[in-house]
């Protein structure tokens, strides 16, 4: 536990790591079916579609949207975390010290701070609904489980 944490390092090659969502949907077709939603860390594009395809099976068809990218320094600079080039990744807590705040609250508040992020860094309304669309799905169907 007393180990240094690693470290996250927001540039690398020249390219900044940004926060990459997609939407991926079965076939190849433009009609309105299911889509998930897909996110990643990434320094660039191919990496990050790289990581999408990565979670399909080969050879079967889908089509991938590219709804966003959020520099994940934007991301630091409105929590206020104070860095050096690189971001801290947290250790891993021990599950047995209690948690100030429940799971749920914690839960709720990460769903409720992406759709800020979706308002605050998407600039293509029509990526910025979607992305918030999805999210509101997103919690509905939490409310449903945690019911």
């Amino acid at each position: 536990m007393n180990a240094p944490a690693p470290k996250l390092n927001l540039n690398e090659n020249s390219n900044a790591l940004q926060v990459y969502v997609f939407t991926v949907q079965n076939g190849s077709l433009n009609l309105e079916v299911p889509e998930d939603t897909k996110m990643f860390l990434a320094y660039n594009d191919i990496t990050a579609i790289e990581m999408v395809r990565k979670e399909y099976s080969a050879g079967f068809p889908i089509a991938i949207r590219k709804r966003a990218t959020i520099p994940v320094q934007k991301i630091i600079d409105v929590l206020n975390i104070p860095t050096n080039g690189t971001a801290t990744v947290p250790q891993k807590i021990d599950s047995s010290v209690e948690s100030p705040i429940s799971k749920e609250v914690a839960e709720r508040n990460f769903i409720y701070g992406m759709m800020m992020v979706a308002d605050k860094f998407v600039v293509d309304k029509r990526d910025q609904a979607t992305i918030k669309r999805i999210i509101n799905k997103v919690l509905k169907t939490y409310d449903e489980k945690v019911s």
